[in-house]
């Protein structure tokens, strides 16, 4: 590790090497309170692999608080936030994980879709694609690329996704033969809010660019007060009479299969 962080000032500088030891602080931090919830776990009451149908405009936040990626010592993205990566699917977590307001409109992958779907720009005029070409030209891995080539192939594949989702409809991951949990991912706060979980930012991103109606997603963490309110609807016979703020959230997508 010592020698590593010589290498980062030598390299790129003492700022380089703060940065780095912030965002390596803030990631076991987060890691270690993870660990502790995860403890205090209970299971949901609904199906953890099952779909819900939301529309894409409603996920307009993250889970947790975004951290920007300002050290070139991550693979993939230029910016990070505290989603439950490790989490199994159908798990409730209490805690104040659904309180940050940091926008998913925020996230260098979104800016790269507007920018090139929405405003004309060619992948090479927008500062995600220098960003990371700048980070590979430097010897590292960037948006899981080892070369310039590599990084504007893939950026065409993301190109041949807009196209698909505009001309073909938004597909489900398993329709078109892939892994079924491979699909845009959101928890649910306590008061059934759509946080955004890491998975999907591309295909988020262009059905808001598309404004589409419905996409769907899968449900990896619920907070504990909204499971209550799901495990409330359950035990009800009816809507009418369940105590105020439940009824209020008749209709929402994560309840459809309960009410």
């Amino acid at each position: 590790m010592i020698k590593r962080a010589i290498e980062i000032v030598v390299k790129h500088g003492i700022g380089t090497l703060l940065a780095s030891a912030r965002i390596f602080l803030h990631t076991t931090y987060w890691d270690w309170n993870k660990s502790r919830l995860a403890r205090n776990a209970d299971t949901t009451n609904a199906d953890p692999k099952k779909l819900i149908s939301v529309n894409p405009n409603e996920i307009s936040y993250l889970t947790g608080s975004r951290l920007w990626q300002s050290a070139p010592n991550d693979h993939k993205h230029l910016d990070h936030f505290d989603a439950f990566h490790n989490y199994p699917f159908g798990i409730v977590v209490d805690g104040s994980w659904d309180s940050e307001n940091h926008e998913f409109t925020e996230l260098a992958e979104y800016g790269a879709v507007k920018a090139r779907f929405e405003d004309g720009y060619q992948w090479e005029e927008t500062p995600f694609y220098e960003t990371h070409r700048d980070r590979i030209s430097e010897g590292y891995q960037s948006y899981g690329c080892n070369s310039v080539e590599e990084l504007k192939y893939k950026l065409t594949k993301v190109d041949g996704l807009y196209a698909s989702i505009r001309d073909n409809g938004y597909k489900t991951s398993k329709s078109l033969g892939n892994n079924p949990l491979d699909e845009v991912t959101v928890n649910i706060g306590r008061n059934g809010q759509l946080l955004y979980e890491d998975q999907g930012r591309h295909r988020l991103s262009i059905a808001k660019i598309l404004d589409l109606d419905k996409i769907p997603v899968l449900v990896k963490v619920r907070h504990r007060k909204w499971h209550q309110i799901r495990e409330g609807i359950v035990s009800s016979t009816n809507m009418a009479e369940l105590p105020m703020g439940i009824s209020e959230v008749e209709g929402h997508p994560d309840l459809r299969d309960i009410t």
